[in-house]
């Protein structure tokens, strides 16, 4: 903005030196910038661009042979440039709206929010899928022990593609493996005994009943004795 400033006010210490007047000189250098242009001299407006807005030179001469500073137009930001031109011609005050600048700041806040949103939206998706992945080896392990706690004795976790949850699952299966063969040998081990004691049980079983039948010729002590057996017999049997 200050060297734009400067470019105008050589522009317009040249058109002054052709002969032109300061009305003329401004008019010459109008282009399709929006900038507004004032010539001061003197504590007074001498020239202004067309269409200019109200201008009021304020603390004249500024301090510096350059100045800028920020004003209003219209209501609206603007930045506001001082230049002393040559040979004492006053000075050239430049204003120009910010317009394109808010403008672009806008759409670059735009564009940035969008940006935010999908940034978040996507994180949020990409962190779904991440916790659904990491979550379902540990889905697939509860499933399943939930299984075989319902029976199941045959299933299995097997591998997973996670690797830290391999050591997990190795040792799972294995102490499903173990639990299995236990039951099994108990169960044999029933089967076993039972077979075994069949025999005896039937014989024993055969002899207190025909100890029953002879009830009557044994003595008092005996028949507690049978009585105690037979209890313990049908207990047994039960």
């Amino acid at each position: 903005s200050e060297r734009q400033a400067q470019y105008s006010a050589y522009e317009y210490s040249s058109a002054i030196a052709q002969g032109h007047s300061p009305s003329e000189a401004l008019e010459e250098m109008a282009g399709a910038d929006a900038a507004d242009r004032f010539v001061v001299a003197d504590g007074r407006i001498v020239a202004r661009s067309r269409g200019a807005a109200s201008f009021e030179p304020g603390a004249h001469p500024p301090a510096e042979p350059l100045t800028s500073d920020w004003t209003t137009i219209a209501g609206q930001r603007a930045t506001q440039v001082a230049v002393e031109l040559d040979d004492g011609q006053g000075w050239l005050y430049e204003r120009t709206p910010t317009t394109e600048l808010n403008a672009a700041l806008t759409a670059l806040q735009q564009v940035l929010l969008g940006v935010a949103a999908v940034t978040a939206i996507a994180g949020a998706v990409a962190a779904q899928v991440m916790v659904r992945r990491i979550l379902k080896p540990l889905t697939a392990l509860g499933e399943t022990a939930e299984q075989i706690r319902a029976g199941e004795l045959s299933r299995r976790i097997g591998p997973l593609t996670h690797p830290d949850l391999a050591p997990i699952t190795r040792s799972f299966d294995a102490m499903v493996d173990e639990l299995d063969e236990r039951i099994q040998r108990d169960a044999r081990f029933a089967a076993d005994v039972s077979h075994e004691l069949r025999s005896p049980l039937t014989t024993l079983v055969a002899s207190v009943d025909l100890l029953e039948r002879r009830r009557s010729s044994l003595d008092e002590r005996s028949r507690g004795t049978l009585d105690l057996l037979s209890r313990e017999l049908q207990r047994f049997r039960t």
